[in-house]
């Protein structure tokens, strides 16, 4: 009797070798960019990317969140928060610690994420002067702009035009918007891709005055931003 169970057995792992490995599938998932525990400083891009996606289920859309509460969400590859070319603000979220997920879900209601637990570092205050409701008058009309305490400068013009600009305080006198902040309002973006540029800014009784020299790739936002303000 054993010696045709072993024969058996012989004669069963000759057979599955002839026929080869049998593979599966790999188990759908999402990675995100930012690690867990990681420190957030500086403007930095946040990223997902997809793995395990089969041709017949392919990805509908993927999910960031910040703190439980979904900010934006984007249905084409490449996957990145605040749209291409984009970056996360963190001084925006403010100091201490938050959590940032990514939630993929394919065509056929599949889902899967991933979190990550970081702190976001302490930025220079913005000072009291600057902040507050400004009023410029421009040959398009009268725009408004608010420059608020968690580093966004939001702002409105003529026809529904309105929008969010990042900027962090550099030193004494300088800031640099560092781009748009499209998860907050999502309607206006004052150039394709926007680098950081440094401005200038000085305050005279109820005038404010921003200058730059070196935003020339982006003129929709020198145009709107540089010049004279009036405190409202």
């Amino acid at each position: 009797m054993r010696t045709h169970a072993a024969a058996a057995a012989t004669a069963l792992a000759i057979s599955v070798v002839s026929c080869g490995t049998v593979s599966y599938p790999p188990a759908l998932r999402v990675v995100s960019s930012i690690s867990d525990h990681a420190t957030l400083a500086v403007a930095l891009h946040w990223t997902a990317v997809p793995a395990g996606v089969r041709p017949d289920d392919p990805v509908a859309r993927v999910d960031f969140l910040v703190d439980g509460r979904r900010r934006w969400t984007d249905r084409h590859a490449p996957f990145v928060f605040n749209d291409d070319h984009n970056a996360l603000h963190p001084w925006i979220l403010a100091r201490g610690s938050h959590r940032l997920a990514v939630r993929l879900v394919t065509k056929r209601g599949r889902t899967v994420g991933t979190a990550s637990e970081v702190t976001v570092a302490s930025a220079l205050p913005v000072p009291s002067a600057l902040a507050g409701r400004w009023t410029r008058r421009r040959p398009t009309g009268v725009w408004h702009a608010r420059f608020a305490g968690n580093g966004v400068v939001f702002f409105a013009g003529p026809r529904g035009a309105r929008g969010a600009e990042a900027f962090t305080v550099i030193q004494t006198g300088l800031i640099a918007l560092a781009g748009p902040v499209l998860w907050l309002r999502p309607k206006q973006r004052l150039c394709a891709a926007e680098r950081p540029a440094p401005y200038g800014w000085r305050v005279d009784g109820a005038a404010l005055t921003l200058t730059t020299r070196h935003d020339s790739r982006c003129p929709n936002r020198a145009a709107l931003f540089a010049g004279t303000w009036t405190h409202r």
